[in-house]
């Protein structure tokens, strides 16, 4: 058998899709403050409901994975398990409370401006 093909057999299997995983967060430096990235992966394939609105993401019915797996792109911790609109709705908090910190640093530490006061 040809390698390309066990390796595609591998890789969609229960164990190789884990290992793919694994080896995605690892490249995207994911930390997991529980544990190893092996018992992120168990809790990411036993979550049946979403960590924050309990919604069912346990059945798949397109191709399109209802669970993701919620970091921090900035400190790279794990967050959730959660479901896909719940992932990108904390995306959108994340890049708007980074907008405002930028804006605040701007705010206190642009130059300060004198004029010149009448003699």
């Amino acid at each position: 058998m040809d390698k390309s093909v066990i390796k595609k057999k591998y890789r969609a299997s229960r164990k190789g899709h884990i290992q793919t995983l694994i080896d995605k967060w690892r490249k995207d430096e994911v930390i997991y403050a529980e544990g190893t990235l092996r018992d992120l992966a168990d809790r990411y394939f036993n979550t049946d409901n979403c960590e924050i609105c309990d919604r069912d993401i346990a059945a798949n019915t397109s191709k399109i994975s209802l669970r993701n797996m919620d970091h921090n792109h900035t400190t790279r911790y794990f967050r959730y398990v959660c479901c896909r609109s719940c992932n990108i709705n904390l995306g959108k908090v994340d890049r708007s409370f980074r907008a405002s910190m930028k804006e605040l640093k701007f705010q206190f530490n642009r130059p300060k401006v004198f004029t010149s006061s009448p003699e």
